[in-house]
């Protein structure tokens, strides 16, 4: 203690020693505050040593103003200086090729941090295998670069390049988790070729075009992954140290997850090295021709560290494993309980149902998960909302066993039970899409292996966010795949002639449908074949069954759809009149008769649009008037005024107006059209960013246009339009209420010269 006697001499010698607080010589102060000092100092060494570590090395950089993440990275120099040698003097991708838990992500994102205000004036990442990560991300980059997003469409995203390289600035672009042959080709989409816009992607494949740089990181340096662990764990580098980093392969996710678990272990670290040997895990991973994509000392790091959880943090977890991994949201398990519980419906199993309806428990099972590096707080979102590496989500559903059945179905209940109870998943529901749809390709495994009740309500709503999904971003193939599941539990549980699966056969055949619009050549003949046979084989089979009108007539619509799409405008007007008579002859509710009049409608406009033949192209407007007239009065006497199918059947006759050259009538149609719109903006029934908003908002500016006519009178146009719409629908609601709707006609609408 001789430094001690040195200090006090010291202070001594000095004009201080003259103080004595509180009638304390200070002598006193400082023979009993250093002793103190040097324990706290013994006790707080690795902290200490970590943070001088830091500041002497640099490595201490504030963290971007976006993005909420750690800017140290432990080794990697070679792997930067490849990175910085490649856009120094080349344009195209760089590819960071790696095995699964290697650190890919990181190193991009720290390449970003590193050169953000040197090298770039901001860099932005899109997660590609996540809707909930890309909705974010893009939200952030439409803030930035002052664009209207819109999830996961690629012009989007190629109008934000383009203004990226209209800026002047230089901008980077990481392209994250391109793994499936889908993602692949949608990050070759994006990846063009700009000045002054880098493109980094991150993925598990290897073979990608001439010209992209293809780099394979690999494990840490010895070194590095020692020096990762010291700082992690908060313990010494020694020789045991260093080789228990050999043991763990130098994985960086094996690193993090012991080095975290490390820190909180009480023993010491030879105890911890051995119980870390002597651990077991599941022979899932064991066996011959098993799982070979993740290393073993990944798997042991996470199943050990699961281990040492208590049972609320465990079940927690074990749902966090089927959702989206960048989307763990707090909120998730509150609702999905409430929902439940709503609903009344089984509750939740233990310790699970407690968890989720206790905010303080919840939190406390987040945080010990967070400790322990099995979750990791969100990049881009509020701190409610978690992320999970995707190799531990792998190696805890692997390692369930019996219970991954059981999980999977209680993630899939907590989904379906966020939706009200009388809500519908149609266009005019979109707040409720929004919510759930980033849940809907997570819970994809959670249907695979699911059955009874729990499997067909989690299947049905899972199919509907699917859908959802699909309208949003266009990938159709992600809702084909979550209605190949529904089917396929259907057929498990009814059979092949039965209502459900031949139901769920329709919807997934509608989907494929729509995917098959975006293909060309011998791809597009095949799907076309499988989509006509599908058809028709449905409306086969549900003929034998009973009471199955309505729902063939979903199908003959469904067939006539297809059929339209690719000019066959006769055996579509076939299967349309087909669907109409079925409707009406088995007292279909009057907004559905509408749907079907509506279908006509649209169908013989846009026949008169393609037809040469002067005379047949009028009697075929003047059929089409009809048709979409008589489906908006029974459209307004069912919904009323202020709905979206009004506002589309409004739409569809200014469309048919404008195509007969009648466009002053098509202008009364087309503002009204829009004048619903703005009500149901206003009453928050939907977003201000809904398609049909932008489309119809178009289509008046343009008939307006067409008969020169200044666009600018489009809003005093709709605020004019406004005020009989309100009238009319309090004269709807009112017969609603006395329960007349069958008997109520709609009020004329006024002609345009009459307002």
């Amino acid at each position: 203690m001789s430094w001690i006697k040195e200090c006090e001499a010291a202070w001594s010698a000095s004009d201080l020693s003259q103080c004595e607080p509180m009638g304390m010589p200070l002598e006193f102060w400082v023979s009993l505050g250093l002793p103190i000092l040097g324990v706290l100092g013994w006790i707080f060494r690795h902290s200490i040593r970590a943070t001088v570590k830091k500041f002497l090395s640099g490595r201490s950089k504030p963290p971007t103003a976006i993005h909420k993440i750690d800017s140290d990275l432990i080794g990697r120099e070679i792997a930067h200086a490849a990175l910085d040698n490649h856009f120094t003097i080349n344009k195209a991708p760089y590819i960071i090729h790696g095995a699964p838990g290697i650190g890919k992500t990181v190193l991009a994102r720290d390449y970003g941090k590193r050169h953000k205000g040197e090298r770039y004036a901001d860099w932005i990442m899109l997660t590609l295998n996540s809707a909930s990560g890309m909705k974010v991300e893009l939200e952030m980059l439409a803030a930035q670069l002052g664009v209207d997003p819109k999830l996961g469409e690629k012009a989007y995203i190629q109008t934000a390049f383009q203004k990226m390289q209209e800026s002047g600035h230089r901008y980077l672009i990481i392209l994250d988790n391109a793994d499936a042959d889908a993602q692949c080709r949608l990050a070759q989409d994006f990846a063009c070729d700009m000045d002054n816009v880098d493109f980094i992607i991150t993925s598990q494949q290897k073979d990608w075009p001439d010209g992209y740089a293809v780099n394979t990181l690999g494990p840490l340096k010895p070194e590095d992954a020692t020096e990762l662990l010291s700082e992690l764990s908060e313990r010494e580098i020694d020789e045991e140290l260093q080789s228990f980093s050999k043991t763990l392969d130098y994985l960086p996710l094996a690193l993090d997850v012991v080095g975290r678990d490390l820190k909180l272990y009480a023993g010491s670290l030879g105890d911890y090295i051995t119980e870390y040997k002597s651990f077991k895990v599941p022979d899932v991973f064991n066996k011959e021709g098993g799982n070979k994509r993740y290393e073993k000392s990944v798997v042991k790091a996470v199943l050990m560290a699961f281990d040492r959880l208590d049972d609320e943090a465990k079940a927690i977890l074990k749902i966090a494993a089927f959702m989206d991994p960048n989307d763990i949201d707090a909120g998730f398990f509150m609702r999905g309980a409430a929902g439940l519980k709503a609903k009344g419906l089984d509750a939740l199993p233990e310790p699970l149902n407690t968890i989720c309806n206790s905010e303080m428990k919840l939190t406390r099972a987040l945080a010990a998960c967070e400790n322990h590096s099995l979750l990791y707080p969100a990049i881009w979102r509020d701190n409610d909302t978690r992320r999970i590496h995707r190799t531990t989500q792998a190696a805890l559903r692997q390692a369930m066993g019996a219970d991954e059945a059981v999980y999977a179905g209680v993630t899939g209940r907590l989904g379906a039970a966020q939706v009200s109870g009388d809500a519908q998943f149609d266009s005019d529901n979109w707040p409720a899409y929004h919510r759930l749809a980033p849940h809907a390709e997570a819970l994809t495994s959670a249907v695979d292996i699911m059955s009874g009740k729990t499997g067909i309500l989690a299947s049905f709503w899972l199919n509907k966010m699917g859908v959802f999904l699909s309208n949003a971003t266009g990938d159709h193939k992600r809702t084909m795949t979550l209605g190949q599941h529904e089917v396929e539990l259907y057929e498990r549980l009814h059979g092949p002639k039965s209502s459900e699966y031949l139901t769920a056969l329709h919807n997934m055949t509608v989907t494929k449908d729509k995917l098959a619009r975006t293909e060309t050549g011998a791809a597009r003949e095949a799907l076309d074949a499988e989509i006509e046979q599908a058809f028709n084989h449905i409306i086969t089979l549900k003929t034998a069954l009973p009471n199955e009108e309505l729902s063939i007539a979903d199908t003959h619509i469904g067939l006539a759809e297809f059929y339209r799409a690719r000019r066959r405008l006769k055996e579509a007007e076939t299967h349309f009149l087909k669907a109409l008579k079925l409707r009406q002859d088995n007292d279909a509710p009057m907004h559905v008769i509408a749907s079907a009049l509506g279908n006509i409608g649209v169908l013989y406009s846009d026949w008169a649009r393609h037809e040469e033949d002067s005379e047949r192209q009028q009697d075929l407007l003047g059929k089409a008037s009809n048709y979409n007239a008589d489906a908006l009065l029974k459209t307004r006497q069912a919904l009323g005024e202020i709905h979206l199918s009004t506002a589309v059947r409004l739409n569809n006759l200014r469309v048919q107006f404008n195509d007969k050259g009648d466009f002053k009538e098509g202008i009364f149609y087309a503002a009204r059209a829009c004048a619903v719109l703005k009500l149901m903006v206003q009453t928050n029934q939907i977003p201000k960013n809904h398609p049909y908003v932008t489309q119809f908002s178009q289509g008046l500016a343009l008939t307006l246009t067409r008969l020169k006519r200044d666009p600018a009178e489009a809003s005093a146009l709709i605020d004019a339009a406004i005020l009989q719409i309100r009238a009319n629908q309090e004269i709807w609601e009112a017969a609603k209420e006395a329960g007349t709707l069958e008997s109520y006609v709609p009020p004329p609408i006024t002609p345009m010269d009459e307002d």
